[in-house]
């Protein structure tokens, strides 16, 4: 998966110069969210941000954090005011990108 975003950033930043042969005063790359705490993946995409001449702009590690903890944590607090769900449905992994019924 690295190497395929790697690639895939390598080829937007040939467009980009293709498009604007002049480099873009702002040249940089912000990598952000749960996903930016992966190193292999910051390496990556620092190497092709490195090769094209661009910044990646990332956040400590200790801020790279995932909304689950937000999430469940909206939850606690809901639950803590109102207490139990009335929700009868089962959840699932995937959902149809239907209305539930």
């Amino acid at each position: 998966m690295a190497e395929h975003l790697s690639e895939r950033l390598a080829n937007l930043f040939l467009l980009i110069k293709e498009k604007n042969p002049h480099k873009p005063s702002a040249a940089n790359l912000v990598f952000s969210g749960g996903v930016s705490a992966n190193q292999y993946l910051r390496g990556k995409l620092e190497q092709s941000c490195n090769k094209a001449g661009y910044q990646l702009c990332t956040t400590d590690l200790s801020l790279c954090t995932d909304n689950a903890l937000m999430i469940a944590w909206a939850g606690y607090e809901q639950f803590l005011l109102q207490g139990a769900s009335h929700i009868t449905f089962d959840a699932r992994s995937r959902w149809p990108l239907t209305m539930i019924s």
